[in-house]
């Protein structure tokens, strides 16, 4: 989409609360504290794609369900065809 490559990942769990996305990408926030989460994963992921000119983002599915979105700059193939 619009020049860019993106990857899903999808589950029918209940998900992050929306009210939680914005920290997500923060070191060390998490929801599950007392669960064995460190709250560095998405944080991780999201450093990596921005190195790589990416971003990292949620959403929910409609019938439920929780989606992490990885969105690339696409690279052209090679011959110039992207």
């Amino acid at each position: 989409r619009d020049g860019r490559a993106m990857i899903e990942v999808e589950d029918d769990g209940p998900g992050i609360p929306a009210e939680d996305w914005p920290h997500m990408l923060q070191r060390f926030a998490t929801t599950r504290a007392g669960d064995g989460g460190t709250g560095l994963g998405f944080a991780i992921a999201a450093e990596v794609m921005a190195a790589h000119g990416g971003e990292l983002g949620f959403r929910r599915l409609e019938a439920g369900g929780f989606v992490v979105v990885a969105a690339l700059p696409q690279l052209a193939a090679r011959g110039g065809q992207a």
